[in-house]
């Protein structure tokens, strides 16, 4: 019972410090990002020096990191335009798949053949290289008045199609990984492979198709009830309690909470008074997000950091040889060379799903992550966060100094 009372002074004071330095990080015109994954770093050079946490205080800090992904993912699920990406899928396709593939292709090549890592850790690298941190670029875009220009919609497009896509190749590879690792020969292997992922089409199905009939014809009656109870409730916790539900019945099913929160914005993100009250969730999402990244911050041993710099750089050039080489040249098909540069470097940066990736991956035994692999690929989030925006800012005012986007 003791320990309760330092548990809630260490909340408050992350809280409190993560608000500040976000303030300070962000006027420098840095991702907040940076400032949360600090503090976890400190609290965990801190914790390894001085050893003054509580002993559940890092099972603390994981609930509220897991609460925060869930938060997190709830968020770029309800901020999806579902039905917008269906109809834009065919001009948005080509450039989807052939970045995915191409950045897939660059992080398992530099992980296994250059790394030397074994094949479940390059397929975890592999799969956090497809996705795009949309948040990042987007600021930029806005900031120069061309988010809504062809090329803009089309950057939204497909970094909302790299993230639908990592989330759902993240589940299939944590659902086979168990399998890849205890398999004895290559017929083995491709035998249990196969029927991990046909168990897994068949669950995820499942919890795909419950969520559509959620969607389709459970979420208005159950939202229109809740309205109607006197004293009325605020609208966006029923929400949120639905997602939590959603979430943990994802978990239940063998999924990962992040894919369940995921899946239960998509549910939501059709109705256009879930979409509006989505501004009332600012504030839990403010309060809890940052933990998810403070726990990633705090999950890198200050040993493993020294041999991350090495391991992350070579992934870095695997990050942004991936995304480049991938979106330039189908991109070229339909738009001129400033605009598909412009697309290119748009979707360099990496961050939250890349981030939940590898944090699956480290805590997960049969995948047996390095740490220096962990934090090389943390600072392959910080780098690409940092510096493709400033990239893209140059390209962006120089374009539109020659014409209108």
């Amino acid at each position: 019972m003791t320990e309760i009372p330092q548990i809630i002074i260490l909340i408050g004071l992350l809280v409190t410090a993560s608000l500040g330095v976000k303030g300070w990080v962000t006027r420098l015109g840095l991702p907040a990002m940076l400032a949360f994954l600090f503090i976890g770093f400190l609290l965990r050079f801190g914790e390894d020096a001085l050893g003054f946490l509580p002993a559940s205080g890092p099972g603390a800090l994981k609930v509220l990191g897991d609460i925060g992904i869930v938060c997190l993912l709830f968020r770029v699920g309800i901020e999806a335009d579902l039905f917008g990406l269906l109809a834009q899928f065919r001009s948005a396709s080509l450039i989807w798949v052939c970045n995915v593939a191409v950045s897939a292709v660059c992080g398992f090549g530099a992980a296994y053949y250059l790394l030397d890592l074994g094949i479940i850790p390059s397929f975890v690298i592999a799969v956090a290289l497809t996705a795009t941190s949309i948040a990042i670029p987007v600021q930029i875009w806005q900031s120069q008045g061309a988010l809504r220009s062809a090329n803009g919609q089309r950057f939204v497009e497909v970094a909302e199609l790299d993230d639908i896509s990592a989330v759902v190749l993240m589940a299939l590879l944590f659902w086979v990984a168990d399998d890849i690792h205890h398999g004895v020969d290559s017929n083995l292997i491709a035998a249990k492979l196969g029927r991990g992922i046909v168990e897994f089409g068949l669950k995820f199905l499942l919890f795909v198709g419950l969520c559509y009939l959620f969607a389709r014809y459970w979420e208005k009656p159950i939202m229109t009830r809740l309205r109607k109870l006197k004293p009325a409730p605020d609208p966006m916790l029923s929400l949120v309690g639905i997602a939590f539900v959603i979430a943990g019945f994802a978990g239940l099913l063998g999924f990962s909470l992040a894919v369940g929160a995921f899946f239960a914005g998509l549910a939501f993100s059709r109705d256009p008074r879930a979409v509006r009250m989505e501004a009332s969730f600012e504030t839990i999402y403010e309060l809890f997000t940052p933990f998810f990244f403070i726990h990633i911050g705090f999950l890198i041993s200050s040993s493993g950091l020294g041999g991350g710099v090495g391991t992350g750089a070579v992934l870095l050039v695997a990050a942004i040889a991936g995304k480049v080489i991938g979106t330039l040249f189908p991109s070229r098909v339909r738009s001129t060379w400033p605009d598909a540069w412009i697309l290119s470097v748009s979707m360099v940066p990496r961050s939250e799903i890349c981030l939940l990736v590898m944090q699956t991956a480290l805590i997960t035994e049969t995948v047996h992550l390095p740490q220096e692999v962990f934090s090389g690929m943390v600072l392959v989030c910080a780098a690409t966060s940092v510096l493709a925006p400033i990239l893209l800012q140059v390209l962006l005012k120089r374009r539109l100094g020659e014409s209108s986007i």
